[in-house]
């Protein structure tokens, strides 16, 4: 009888112990996923980090500023359809610029127009003006004057 007993808590105590090492093992195996997805995850945070430091530096080489705009067509200028950067001017492109403000060959991004090259200069065109490049008078005339908003790289 005591050997019965006794061999019943035997494998009462193997069961338990059996219990716990496969429940340890699915905990070890849980904390090893978790302990890759974790370092899966800093090496994202690592890669992200050095894209904002990346972006910082180039964001803090830019300007955002108010400036005039108005807009000019070839019969404006000196008649040679030539640019201050000897380019021929052209629609959604072209822009003349103050270049001790933004230098010429610098690109502008202008709220609700997008981007344009500065590639030409203008007698008026002094401090925070630009000057849109437009094919035809009437759509120079209706635009006007008016205040945008600008990014560009700015003279250091």
């Amino acid at each position: 009888m005591c050997t019965i007993i006794l061999l019943v808590l035997v494998t009462i105590k193997d069961s338990r112990v059996r219990d716990k090492t496969e429940s340890l093992r699915h905990e070890v195996e849980v904390l090893q996923r978790e302990n890759k997805e974790l370092r899966q995850r800093i090496e994202e945070l690592r890669s992200e980090k050095e894209v904002l430091e990346q972006l910082e530096e180039w964001l803090e080489k830019w300007d955002v500023e108010e400036f005039e705009a108005t807009a000019y067509t070839l019969a404006c200028g000196t008649g040679d359809g030539y640019t201050a950067t000897m380019t021929r001017p052209q629609v959604q492109h072209t822009i003349a610029v103050d270049p001790e403000v933004v230098p010429l060959g610098s690109w502008v991004y202008i709220k609700d127009l997008g981007w344009r090259r500065a590639e030409d200069t203008g007698g008026a065109i002094r401090g925070q003006r630009i000057d849109i490049f437009m094919e035809r008078r009437d759509r120079a005339m209706r635009w006007g004057r008016r205040q945008v908003t600008a990014i560009y790289m700015g003279v250091e």
